[in-house]
């Protein structure tokens, strides 16, 4: 089996980043449980990620704790 690894650049703010490494069969939801473990941060808010690169348009996945959509 040929497993294919996605790479992330995940930046926090300026000057502080953290470069993901993440195999392709892994969900949104555990590239979201390995941001939060890279900067140490705790679980306990809901999540997005917005696929056309800007907050708030266009298609986005939600945390599937999120009952109310955007």
């Amino acid at each position: 089996m040929n497993k294919k690894i996605y790479v992330f650049k995940v930046l926090y703010r300026r000057g502080i980043w953290r470069r993901i490494q993440l195999y392709s069969e892994y969900t949104l939801h555990n590239l979201n449980e390995v941001i939060l473990k890279a900067y140490d941060f705790d679980n306990d808010h809901l999540y997005g990620f917005f696929m056309e690169g800007k907050p708030w348009q266009g298609t986005a996945y939600w945390s599937p704790f999120n009952d109310e959509g955007p």
